[in-house]
């Protein structure tokens, strides 16, 4: 004899899904209200539950590290914009403003780097080949930042060149 029915569905309340996910007061009750989650009787699946609550974790995580970026990239923009502006006013900017600002620019692009094996596989060979790969190009960075010279005064060719 087969037994096809599934399992009945384990019911929880949603004071004690809140208490399992560890979750703040009101965020399974966001869930309901959303329709993401269906409560019966002041309950909730189990399996369901834990699912609804960590695509939620998972989205917030998510708009919260491109909200992050949007602003860094913002930052940087005007940064860039605010230089430009110096530069075509013939404002000279100091070799140690320079300096910081080389560092702080590698510094960012090393720390967001560091982020995209974990985010682009779960692969363990995979990701060590993309690691390997960025290791690489912060070492040309690397190698090539003292090769800058700060000192050297633009000319107005060289900034029409650049343009």
């Amino acid at each position: 004899m087969t037994n096809d029915a599934r399992p009945s569905e384990t019911m929880i309340s949603v004071a004690a899904l809140r208490a399992l996910c560890g979750a703040k007061p009101g965020e399974i009750e966001a869930l309901i209200r959303s329709r993401t989650l269906i409560a019966r009787a002041s309950k909730v699946s189990l399996v369901a539950g834990v699912r609804a609550y960590l695509d939620a974790i998972r989205a917030t995580a998510k708009s919260a590290s491109l909200a992050a970026a949007q602003d860094a990239a913002r930052s940087a923009r005007a940064d860039a914009a605010e230089l430009a502006l110096a530069v075509d006013a013939r404002r000279l900017v100091s070799v140690e403003d320079a300096e910081h600002a080389i560092s702080l620019l590698c510094g960012a692009v090393m720390s967001r780097t560091f982020t995209i094996p974990a985010r682009a596989t779960r692969d363990v060979r995979e990701r060590r080949i993309i690691e390997d790969a960025i290791r690489e190009t912060q070492g040309e960075i690397a190698r090539a930042v003292p090769q800058i010279d700060l000192s050297e005064k633009p000319t107005p060719a060289k900034r029409r060149a650049r343009k």
